[in-house]
């Protein structure tokens, strides 16, 4: 037998593709996209390349360090809200271990169970070691399918969680009048249609999300963990709905190449539009 270069760990992460995230539409995503913030020759032109390298690696091995925990805490916080849920599942997983960014710990306590890497065998290394990481955390979130994917790259790191609307348990009072207004909604929306739209535009877009947001501030450990800068340090932050056929679908199947001025991507663009962009006529108005 003989050691695998560390080249090898990066090479197979290219090699081998990452999976897209599964989840079950309607849904509302939110993807957030981090600078690590990794210092470059132009902040300390007197250092040499090889010590720059170093300095890199090691800002990259203490953000990963920072997601653990809060992968870690967010956990804990979930089960403390929800002690009567399942425990939250995070992948991946091999046998008894879940393999963070950073560290392997316990799927079941969660404390750390390699702490010397030697232990870890050349399998587990091709987890914990490939660039490019992904772990994923699935749990309930008051009655709904909640799922959180986080990515490591070279140069950043990414949390995009996934909202699934159709409730476990209990139940969203906003999905039912979401449904409804599709249902509803003529081709041509009237003045009430639109400002219902805007109103189930701004909770799934905005109120959805920062409501909870507010709720996990609440706890100690992971505000503190949250308030770190690094997850200040935003360049990509948008939010997004997915409709399926469970939610609406049209009344015929779309013809294509169809002359009419009504043609099915225009229905569509009628009835949905509304709910992801805001109205051009009173931004229109406000400018005047």
């Amino acid at each position: 037998m003989f050691d695998l270069s560390d080249d090898f760990y990066q090479l197979n992460a290219g090699a081998h593709r990452r999976r897209a995230t599964n989840f079950r539409a309607p849904a509302l995503t939110w993807h957030r996209a981090f600078w690590i913030g990794l210092p470059s020759s132009q902040d300390v032109p007197e250092v040499e390349a090889e010590e720059l390298e170093r300095r890199r690696q090691f800002a990259v091995k203490q953000c990963k360090s920072l997601v653990d925990d809060f992968i870690v805490a967010f956990r804990r916080f979930l089960i403390d809200r929800t002690p009567h849920s399942d425990p939250p599942r995070i992948h991946p997983t091999v046998g008894r271990k879940v393999f963070l960014f950073e560290k392997v710990v316990d799927s079941t306590s969660f404390n750390p169970v390699a702490n010397d890497n030697a232990k870890l065998t050349k399998a587990e290394k091709d987890v914990l070691y490939s660039d490019a990481r992904v772990v994923v955390m699935e749990f309930d979130w008051d009655g709904m399918a909640g799922t959180i994917r986080m990515e490591f790259h070279t140069e950043y790191f990414t949390i995009t969680t996934f909202a699934e609307l159709v409730p476990n348990g209990g139940g969203l009072k906003e999905y039912d009048e979401l449904v409804d207004y599709l249902k509803t909604v003529s081709d041509q929306p009237s003045a009430d249609d639109v400002a219902k739209a805007e109103r189930l535009r701004k909770f799934f877009f905005f109120d959805f999300w920062q409501e909870r947001m507010k709720s996990i501030g609440e706890g100690g450990a992971l505000e503190k963990i949250m308030s770190d800068p690094r997850f200040n340090n935003i360049f990509a932050d948008f939010c997004g709905m997915v409709i399926s056929n469970k939610t609406w679908r049209l009344d015929e199947a779309p013809v294509f190449n169809q002359s009419s001025d009504l043609s099915w991507g225009k229905r569509i663009d009628f009835k949905l539009l509304p709910l992801f962009a805001e109205d051009e006529r009173k931004i229109t108005k406000a400018a005047g």
